[in-house]
């Protein structure tokens, strides 16, 4: 139950430092519909089907706050170039929610390994966001590491 100190940490930081809008609600909610399942999965184990949904579905409540990748950037291109993807990032938002949590769920077989992947992953994600001017996401990166960080220790 490793996430659950994480989420906890971080949930605790992001309300008292963190404006809390309607985005940030939906991040703290499908947030803690992973959370949930990884708490019911630690107690009884649950098919991977039933993870499967679950996972989905928190990827459609942040759909539902309209938390979904929008551009694409391809750096070695040019400066400041982005692309619009459209509805193909509803599509590749689900995939991307449901594929991270399926990798991290199965590096967590070795004691420290998910939890150095998401700090070293948290630290870079922080870095990107300070050079892009994203403070927000630059404070939950820095906070998610941290979290990370203290478990680990």
């Amino acid at each position: 139950m490793g996430g659950l100190a994480i989420y906890i940490s971080c949930l605790i930081v992001s309300i008292f430092t963190l404006k809390m809008d309607v985005k940030m609600l939906g991040l703290l909610l499908g947030a803690t519909f992973i959370v949930i399942m990884g708490i019911i999965d630690d107690i009884k184990p649950l098919k991977p089907l039933t993870k499967l949904l679950v996972q989905i579905s928190a990827a459609c409540i942040l759909l539902l706050y309209d938390i979904n990748i929008k551009t694409i950037s391809l750096p070695f291109i040019g400066h400041d170039r982005y692309f619009n993807i459209g509805y193909f990032g509803i599509i590749l938002t689900v995939l991307w929610v449901v594929g991270i949590t399926n990798a991290m769920n199965l590096i967590d077989g070795l004691d420290g390994l998910a939890c150095g992947t998401g700090i070293i992953a948290s630290i870079t994600l922080f870095i990107i966001s300070l050079i892009t001017k994203r403070y927000m996401s630059a404070i939950m990166t820095i906070t998610l590491a941290g979290s990370s960080l203290g478990f680990v220790l």
